[in-house]
């Protein structure tokens, strides 16, 4: 009877352990569950939250000015706290990111100023929403595309722009330009451009104030095709620069033999020249020149499809154009009278230097846009 009893005993205490066992192993089993779903919750929620708080704004408009862009931002109805915009600048090569901390309700606009000199092909915005007490910045929302040919009248310092698209005159109505002695029309770079296969061809512009810049912050731009480099093809003289008593302003392609040449710049007839290999001729070449002048003297660099090839350093010089026109395509100094050969196109004159970068910018542009 006792031995009955023990194993009685035994049998419930198995019994009650294995019960345990289960009961544990079901709760472990729980956790672990729980511990996926609440992984899923988490991760749907984070998204359900992020969805929840897209906030939707739209670019109504861009002005761009001589050292600012006022964009004028929209937002549209869509709930979440917004802490900012980040507007994305591009040049059509490279981009500037400028955050700003104004703000918007639904439904509300406003015009946002940004500090920005530069070329201007693009400018997008995109929200930057307030997440517990962080911020993160949502993609971009909205871009307003600029043409290639908005994006250089934009730009700031532009004085003339000699597109020669049908005629000689300028884009941006102040310094109109008139062919002369039989200079034609021909294929250009973009469009049309002028060519110059004899002396004296060329355009001849009217003098004024804003191309009276020999003691001034300028650059110049122009696509040249020269045909001939076996002397000195002219691209632009004001006041016979080239003369050792010049005082202007100019650039020309200097010949090595009739298949190559290296681009000079002269103001005042301190020269630039290209440090780079020789450009061969017959092909499309877009040379570029720039001047920066301060308190100890002046810095000339030159640059060659976009790239910089060189720089001069100089003293102070005394210099004055004034009462004499800019020609484009002719030269006639004290060394005789010369010509392109060869045809020249999208010419332009701004009142600044322009960077390294905003060349390039402009020599990757596609002017037919």
């Amino acid at each position: 009877m006792e031995r009955g009893l023990a194993l009685k005993e035994k049998r419930g205490m198995s019994e009650v352990i294995a019960t345990l066992i289960i009961i544990l192993l079901v709760i472990v089993a729980i956790l672990v569950v729980w511990g996926v779903v609440r992984n899923v919750i988490d991760t749907g929620a984070e998204q359900i939250t992020l969805d929840k708080f897209t906030i939707n704004i739209e670019l109504e408009k861009a002005v761009v000015s001589q050292n600012s862009i006022d964009v004028t931002v929209k937002r549209n109805p869509g709930q979440g706290e917004l802490s900012g915009f980040r507007f994305v600048i591009s040049d059509g090569t490279n981009s500037q990111i400028i955050d700003s901390t104004a703000t918007l309700s639904e439904l509300e606009q406003k015009t946002i100023s940004l500090n920005y000199v530069g070329i201007v092909k693009s400018v997008g915005v995109a929200p930057i929403i307030k997440q517990g007490t962080s911020t993160a910045v949502q993609e971009v929302k909205d871009t307003i595309e600029f043409s290639s040919k908005d994006a250089v009248k934009n730009t700031n310092g532009l004085v003339s722009w000699w597109r020669f698209e049908g005629n000689a005159n300028d884009e941006m109505g102040l310094n109109d330009g008139t062919p002369m002695a039989g200079a034609t029309l021909a294929q250009g770079r973009f469009g049309q451009g002028y060519k110059f296969d004899q002396t004296p061809e060329r355009i001849e512009i009217q003098d004024s104030a804003s191309l009276q810049l020999e003691q001034k912050n300028m650059t110049i731009i122009a696509w040249i095709n020269i045909q001939d480099s076996s002397t000195l093809r002219p691209i632009m003289d004001k006041k016979n620069i080239f003369d050792p008593s010049g005082e202007g302003y100019g650039m020309l392609a200097q010949g090595i033999n009739p298949t190559s040449f290296f681009p000079v710049f002269s103001v005042n007839f301190q020269q630039a020249y290209s440090a780079s290999s020789p450009h061969s001729a017959g092909q499309w070449i877009q040379v570029a020149a720039s001047q920066h002048i301060n308190s100890t003297g002046s810095t000339k660099r030159i640059y060659t499809n976009g790239n910089f090839e060189g720089q001069s350093i100089f003293a102070p010089v005394a210099g004055d154009s004034t009462g004499y026109n800019l020609i484009i395509g002719y030269y006639s100094g004290a060394f005789g009278d010369w010509t392109a050969n060869g045809t020249i196109d999208e010419v332009m004159i701004f009142s600044r230097s322009l960077s390294d970068q905003e060349i390039q910018a402009i020599y990757n542009l596609d002017l037919n846009d």
